[in-house]
């Protein structure tokens, strides 16, 4: 597979509350499309908000780009709130090179 190939991406969840992995075939995820594909954010506007009051980090730094885009080994966390634990986020795939 080239670097320019489909890459299956797996993001790992993990919270007080919540561990699931989800898994897309892609070479990257955009931010606001990975808090919706999480269930993190119920809708894109909801997940603008999210970037935009700054509750999400991505490798520790904060991030307000909602079209940010995550790939292999990239960690998300995204604050909690009154209604919602906080959450991390982590980007994985295969490593670069692997055929499968």
């Amino acid at each position: 597979m080239s670097i320019y190939g489909n890459i299956i991406i797996i993001a790992n969840i993990i919270s007080y509350f919540m561990n699931k992995n989800i898994t897309i075939k892609t070479e990257f995820i955009r931010l606001g499309d990975l808090l919706k594909f999480a269930n993190i954010a119920s809708s894109g506007g909801e997940a603008k908000v999210m970037v935009t009051l700054g509750l999400c980090t991505v490798n520790g730094e904060p991030c307000t780009m909602r079209g940010k885009k995550l790939r292999n080994g990239d960690v998300v966390e995204v604050a909690g709130t009154a209604d919602r634990e906080p959450v991390q986020l982590t980007v994985a795939g295969p490593a670069e090179g692997n055929d499968n």
